[in-house]
């Protein structure tokens, strides 16, 4: 890797510009540019996919031997966790599920903003993250890389981690618009949507993105809604542009344009990625020439009015130039520099703790006090059990390229993400094992019994587990799930689970050891819902999500009490049968016949949100579900108190205002959440019976007391 000169390495003081100040630069900076150049700047070249970048739009060269540069070029990355294809420099954040699961927006803002300086020092000008679909179906592949299942919790969460990548001169993509909750046949399926479910439902977070978040890029996905692929659907312009107000660009999912028609152009698609013509997402660096080759035919005919390519260039080169990224953006994408500070490891354990989920806590079992259990100076046993406990070949990180096509990645350790675009390239990984055993080491009288069968069989070996967990004081269980992008077939499934179960025989294993142990801990590394028909014969549950490359130290934190738990569930958690739809006949599913033999416009599924705005927790209180857990659900170590609540509406600013106390009863020092629902006026049919309009969060000492105020626009 060659060193790069230090000006290149070193940031500047950034100079963001109005939207208003960058579109004049913009056509100041395109005044001598040809058609056929501003054309080069609406699709990619795929020269660098799956290298140290996922795409970029090639750099414009002047003179003589190409000696000058009259455009840099665009580079792109993935993703919801760090950028990708780094080797390691870069850190490998929680997933966003984990995320959402803080209902904290100042530490998502602070996340935001570290991605942002990894994405910004790499050479990335646009990060493709945030994911801000919802969590419609529980099995759904990348439900880990979005923010749960409420839209006003995504929307809100998505506008801090805009905000903070934002603020280091890196453009973030908000994905995928709109109607892509699953990953079965998304490349030829057709979400069919109502009108008020599109708006009120899978808009809002878009919605907010751009209006409180001003993101400067937004990408399409692949399916259709209501029988229009999204790369030529006019809800593009008709929603992002028009009705929202969207000043930035809009990027194709990549390979997602398949025809040459002008309509992509027209309905308001700006850019093409990667630019060359593939069916398969996976087949990189294919280099055909583009869909839109054909662009200045269609202009020469009138079928592209001029002034469309005129406003497409504008478009990009002003989000460029807002966010400084044309006078100056580092030049030079391959640093020797490792971003991975003493700093941001403090950040990312800080979140992989914060972001576990107490679900349950009897006879409070939790948390573990060592020293207490030291000073009665007699051998004190813990066992720790389970795959996810351990290191293994996988635990989210970036498969290698053969791996993809093969398909031959097992899901045999510890998980801190799920799979696909999600991931990174992992540095390093902190198991729950080095964690735990970082805390016990100094106490002579607690000893670790370590156990999991890892090998190909991937199945625990009960029985051996069994014997450890008679003779031990204290079981630990460590289960965990999998999902990821539809690109790759691990625990017999491509992208989207099959089913909500535990792998590896997990619940097995837990029935069995809850026989035979009183004292059983259980905790789940999951993208989202599993079943938990063993919850009421364990005493402690925690949900851990996929916490990144301090996974480990945050589960460590919570588990021994250095860290109290403040995490909520951003979904609920029901029996599969409960929820409102599911993904069918995963098994005969794979990538290839997603796409093999597909027409253009022929779609292979049809997806019928017929639950309207009825998603997730709102679908099981229209029907009277109990679920196993609710969204919002978390317990802490400690106890608090909400009273005094009193609410205001002012109709001529439509601003809400909450105000109430908090105070912490219990005997730890913790944090708060506290969740403001909405009941609508019964003249308004057909909606859901409380809505979250609000959220904060609150850290108060043992006895304190908070007068809390908050108000929302509307």
């Amino acid at each position: 890797m060659e060193e790069v000169e230090k000006k290149d390495n070193t940031k500047k003081q950034l100079n963001f510009l109005s939207w208003e100040d960058a579109k004049k630069e913009a056509k100041k900076f395109l005044q001598n540019f040809t058609l056929k150049e501003k054309i080069s700047l609406m699709y990619g070249s795929a020269l660098n996919p799956m290298k140290r970048c996922v795409g970029q739009i090639e750099p414009i060269k002047v003179g003589w031997f190409n000696k000058g540069v009259k455009f840099a070029g665009i580079k792109f990355d993935d993703g919801p966790t760090g950028p990708r294809f780094q080797k390691g420099l870069t850190n490998s954040w929680p997933a966003p599920i984990n995320l959402a699961s803080t209902f904290n927006k100042e530490l998502v803002y602070e996340v935001g903003k570290a991605q942002g300086y990894d994405f910004y020092h790499t050479g990335i000008n646009v990060a493709l993250t945030p994911c801000i679909n919802l969590l419609r179906v529980p099995q759904g592949g990348r439900i880990f890389e979005g923010y749960g299942e409420n839209p006003f919790l995504t929307g809100e969460l998505c506008v801090e981690l805009i905000k903070g990548i934002q603020s280091n001169g890196v453009i973030a993509c908000a994905k995928h618009f709109i109607g892509n909750e699953q990953e079965k046949y998304r490349i030829a399926s057709n979400s069919i949507i109502d009108e008020r479910t599109l708006m009120e439902i899978y808009a809002e977070p878009f919605y907010k993105a751009i209006k409180k978040g001003d993101v400067g890029c937004i990408m399409c996905s692949y399916n259709a809604v209501n029988g229009t692929l999204l790369f030529k659907n006019k809800l593009m312009n008709e929603i992002l542009k028009e009705k929202f107000g969207f000043n930035g660009f809009i990027i194709s999912d990549w390979y997602a344009v398949n025809d040459d028609s002008p309509d992509s152009v027209n309905n308001g698609l700006d850019i093409n990625m990667p630019g060359t013509i593939s069916k398969l997402p996976v087949v990189y660096g294919i280099l055909n020439p583009s869909f839109w080759s054909k662009i200045p035919k269609y202009v020469e005919q009138n079928l592209i009015k001029e002034e469309k390519i005129n406003e497409t260039a504008e478009r990009i080169i002003s989000t460029m130039f807002k966010f400084d990224q044309i006078k100056y953006f580092p030049k030079n994408e391959y640093y020797s520099q490792n971003f991975i500070t003493e700093e941001s490891k403090k950040l990312n354990r800080r979140v992989a703790a914060e972001s576990n989920i107490l679900l349950k806590n009897e006879n409070n079992i939790l948390p573990i006090n060592l020293q207490k259990i030291e000073e009665q100076n007699k051998k004190y046993k813990i066992a720790l059990l389970g795959i996810d406990a351990f290191k293994g070949n996988f635990y989210g990180q970036e498969p290698s390229f053969s791996n993809y096509i093969k398909s031959k990645v097992k899901a045999d350790g510890h998980l801190t993400n799920g799979y696909g675009s999600g991931t990174t390239t992992y540095n390093y990984v902190i198991v729950p094992y080095d964690g735990i055993k970082s805390k016990i080491n100094n106490f002579k009288n607690i000893e670790l019994i370590p156990y999991a069968k890892l090998d190909k069989n991937e199945n625990e070996d009960i029985e051996t587990s069994k014997k450890i967990a008679e003779i031990c004081d204290l079981v630990l269980i460590f289960v965990h799930s999998i999902s990821g992008e539809g690109c790759l077939k691990i625990a017999n499934s491509f992208g989207d689970r099959n089913d909500l179960d535990i792998l590896h025989n997990g619940n097995q294993l837990i029935e069995e050891i809850s026989q035979i142990n009183q004292n059983v801990i259980v905790v789940i590394n999951s993208p989202g819902p599993v079943n938990m028909d063993w919850k009421d014969k364990v005493k402690g549950i925690i949900f851990g999500g996929f916490a990144g490359q301090e996974s480990g130290n945050g589960i460590a934190d919570v588990l021994f009490g250095d860290v109290n738990p403040s995490g909520h569930l951003p979904f609920v958690i029901g029996k599969k049968e409960q929820y409102p739809s599911e993904i069918n006949g995963l098994q005969e599913y794979d990538l290839l016949s997603s796409v093999k033999n597909v027409k253009i416009d022929e779609f292979k599924d049809t997806v019928k949100y017929d639950e309207g705005l009825f998603i997730g927790q709102y679908w099981f209180d229209k029907n009277n579900k109990i679920p196993t857990y609710y969204f919002g659900y978390g317990l802490s170590y400690t106890q608090f108190e909400f009273s005094d609540l009193s609410c205001n509406y002012d109709k001529n600013l439509k601003k809400l205002t909450a105000k109430y106390k908090i105070k912490n009863i219990g005997n730890y020092d913790g944090s708060a959440v506290a969740l403001l629902y909405l009941t609508f006026p019964s003249e308004v049919e057909n909606y859901p019976i409380r809505v979250l309009k609000g959220f904060d969060k609150y850290l108060l000492k043992i006895n304190e007391i908070k007068e809390c105020l908050y108000y929302s626009l509307f």
